[in-house]
């Protein structure tokens, strides 16, 4: 059985007994990614930490943003852009924390986690990141319409 490091730093394994070379992923491999050795702690104990400060100061400013004297169109786009950017830095940190303290992984991911980390660390932020970055590009032509046509306005953006 032969062995091989791709270089996204998967182990592949191509021996299929039939001399066909089939390639067929086993892990990923943290060895090949981070190279100065302290990720896996950078990564396992400060971004959760991170994420956690971030998840307590934004849920104060969700509370903030959905008051009802403060009920308006722009505090619906200002707490669903902080909803989005909260979800940005939480969904990444479930998987450092679970794998880098919980599991304790410092070189191979196990093959049955690395559909988790690829949708958590890399679908998932992106997703959220992308969606908060249209929101606010919204809440920019809101306002620009409002600077253009402030008569009308009211009638054009209400909470229903």
């Amino acid at each position: 059985m032969t062995s091989l490091i791709n270089v996204r730093g998967t182990l592949m394994d191509n021996s299929t007994g039939d001399g066909g070379g089939i390639v067929q992923p086993y892990a990923y491999n943290f060895q090949n990614v981070y190279n100065y050795g302290y990720e896996t702690k950078l990564y396992g104990y400060v971004w959760p930490s991170l994420g956690l400060t971030v998840l307590i100061l934004n849920v104060l400013m969700i509370v903030i943003f959905i008051r009802t004297r403060m009920s308006s169109t722009t505090h619906m786009y200002l707490a669903a852009i902080t909803t989005l950017d909260t979800l940005t830095i939480i969904f990444p940190s479930i998987v450092y924390f679970h794998v880098f303290v919980v599991l304790d992984i410092e070189d191979y991911l196990p093959y049955n986690l690395c559909k988790m980390w690829y949708y958590f660390t890399d679908i998932f932020p992106v997703t959220f990141h992308a969606s908060a970055i249209l929101l606010t590009v919204c809440l920019a032509d809101q306002r620009c319409l409002c600077a253009a046509y402030p008569l009308s306005v009211a009638q054009w953006f209400t909470k229903k």
